[in-house]
């Protein structure tokens, strides 16, 4: 590999084992695109560590009719795995990411099975616990929402794979748990959740909308 700046271009450099380098020489303050030399590595090994390297880089893209290119990936990795993987959260991820793909084309029925596969493969993944959540509040099924934020307030509790959803980072979840909970007149567990996502968030409109919600329709002899 050159390190001669005077002689870095932004060509992709293929070492001996195959892993890829951009030289960001002459000008590092421009923004590149990875894509590319994440397709050349897919292209060349057809291994599944890569594919999903680039179904990331392909959802990091700006619009859907981009992000929908990772799609073949993402079924290909869960349908047909190698030994470039550590574990089935891997696959896991993959069928998360095409759930979401479906979600974005509307295509709900769809959405909600691959989430269901993620899950089937890492009952603790916490992203497709939460987006199955708000898929079934949407749709008014508030038992099966209950159920599923449940599942992933117990993922946060344990700590796995949490340090990858933005959404624990965020009144959220405890506002979703208050909302689904108060939709099946768990009175005093509404008020809880909602009150631990303002413990965090105390301005968050929405969380105290819902708590306002709550406190209206609670029965007197809850209050």
């Amino acid at each position: 590999l050159c390190t001669d700046k005077k002689k870095l271009t932004t060509k992709t450099v293929v070492n001996l084992y195959g892993e890829l380098f951009l030289n960001h020489y002459p000008d590092q303050k421009k923004p590149r695109d990875y894509t590319p030399l994440i397709k050349l590595r897919v292209d060349r090994y057809n291994d599944s560590i890569s594919k999903i390297y680039l179904i990331i880089a392909y959802t990091s893209l700006p619009t859907l009719k981009e992000k929908l290119q990772a799609i073949p990936y993402c079924e290909d990795v869960y349908n047909n795995p190698d030994d470039t993987l550590r574990c089935d959260r891997e696959r896991a991820f993959c069928a998360y990411v095409r759930g979401s793909l479906a979600y974005y084309q509307n295509d709900i029925s769809d959405a909600i099975a691959w989430m269901r596969k993620a899950i089937i493969l890492d009952e603790r993944y916490a992203d497709p616990l939460i987006d199955l959540c708000r898929i079934y509040y949407a749709r008014r099924n508030y038992p099966m929402a209950y159920r599923y934020i449940l599942k992933a307030l117990d993922a946060n509790r344990l700590h796995i794979w949490v340090e990858n959803s933005e959404a624990f980072e965020t009144p959220v979840v405890p506002r979703l748990v208050a909302a689904c909970a108060a939709n099946l007149g768990r009175w005093e567990e509404a008020i809880k959740f909602a009150d631990a996502a303002l413990e965090n968030f105390p301005d968050d409109e929405e969380t105290l909308k819902i708590k306002e919600a709550i406190l209206k329709n609670m029965p007197a002899n809850n209050q």
